[in-house]
């Protein structure tokens, strides 16, 4: 695994923003990569976190609509921003 961190630090500043951030690429430039170290870099900091892979039939099956998506991001998180 190849950490970005190039990337890693124009994404940063922006991890406590509201705002949607959107990670584009070709197929297989590390897009995933990248999200799962913001995922680590997040978690160390904050324990209320939510990751799906929807690669994972588990995942997918978890919140296979919108509705569900957003009961299980409910019903998963802590007090506060998550």
């Amino acid at each position: 695994m190849i950490i970005r961190e190039k990337y890693l630090k124009q994404i940063r500043p922006f991890y406590d923003s509201d705002l949607v951030k959107i990670i584009t690429g070709i197929r297989r430039c590390g897009k995933s990569i990248i999200l799962k170290t913001i995922y680590d870099e997040i978690n160390r900091i904050s324990s209320n976190t939510i990751y799906l892979d929807f690669e994972d039939a588990t995942d997918l099956k978890k919140v296979d609509s919108a509705d569900l998506l957003l009961n299980y991001v409910e019903q998963n998180k802590k007090d506060g921003k998550c």
